[in-house]
């Protein structure tokens, strides 16, 4: 009904895009962030709003530009570099996927997923003993994480076996 009301308003196809996107129709909440920054294309909120559908659509290549688009934009927008870091983790941009989790931990010092994607990506890039610190401060944040107690105890066994003779 906003949509009909005010067809030209990037505020109405942002939250629409939104909700469509969050209902499952993904392909259509990405059509309203396009028209939504066809109407304002310096707009932060859109281009990451935009970037999340297209994460959900599993497209994290084209999901690293608006990202990025929405950095440049709002350089403060510290909500980006987890997400970013995420799509960057999924196209194999491993070494920009760790700058960009490191950037999100300063702003959510607390938050054990930061902390654990941030593992699962050094782990991935065989740097086990920085891996190791952050699954424990996932736990220390989560006692319950299983998936980040399951990738400490792997990334621990992987560093055994790589020093010589089992030395630390």
């Amino acid at each position: 009904k906003a949509l009909q009301i005010n067809p030209n308003s990037y505020e109405v196809r942002n939250s629409f895009g939104y909700v469509l996107v969050h209902a499952g129709q993904i392909a259509e909440g990405i059509k309203q962030y396009r028209a939504g920054l066809r109407l304002k294309p310096d707009c932060a909120e859109l281009e990451y709003n935009l970037g999340d559908a297209l994460l959900y659509a599993k497209r994290p290549g084209e999901a690293i530009g608006h990202y990025e688009k929405a950095l440049q934009l709002k350089p403060a927008f510290l909500e980006v570099h987890g997400n970013l870091g995420y799509a960057l983790f999924h196209v194999g941009r491993l070494d920009e996927a760790i700058r960009h989790y490191q950037l999100a931990i300063q702003a959510h010092e607390e938050s054990a997923e930061l902390h654990y994607n941030l593992g699962n990506v050094l782990l991935h890039g065989g740097r086990f003993k920085e891996a190791i610190p952050e699954f424990e401060a996932a736990l220390r944040i989560r006692p319950d994480f299983r998936d980040a107690q399951y990738n400490l105890d792997l990334a621990r066994k992987k560093l055994q076996e790589r020093q010589p003779n089992g030395a630390p």
